[in-house]
């Protein structure tokens, strides 16, 4: 896995940042690879999201950011309780909005 150096304010809803490496994970093989090539250049780690309200400083030389991708939502049903869970890649509106779909009620309010 290699990183990319990268505008962070293209990242970031308020379009506010200078440069930094970038690394995209999709699954937990990459997340830990992620984790070894910070850990081999002695960078700490920095997982974005979807970048809301989010705004960056103009340089991150011992910074790996980790832009996650990873999808999956999990339901335990328990009688009268659901638990969801989902992977940090989903948004929160797709997450309400799975809720939603299937009957699950409380997360929307």
């Amino acid at each position: 896995m290699e990183s990319s150096n990268v505008s962070l304010k293209l990242y970031s809803s308020l379009s506010i940042g200078g440069r930094g490496d970038m690394v995209v994970v999709s699954s937990l093989r990459d997340l830990f690879s992620a984790m070894m090539l910070a850990k081999r250049e002695h960078k700490k780690i920095i997982t974005l999201g979807e970048g809301t309200n989010v705004f960056f400083g103009d340089t991150f030389k011992s910074t790996l950011f980790v832009r996650n991708y990873m999808k999956g939502v999990s339901v335990f049903d328990e009688g009268d309780t659901v638990l969801v869970t989902a992977c940090g890649g989903e948004t929160f509106d797709e997450v309400v909005q799975f809720c939603v779909e299937n009957g699950f009620w409380g997360i929307e309010n």
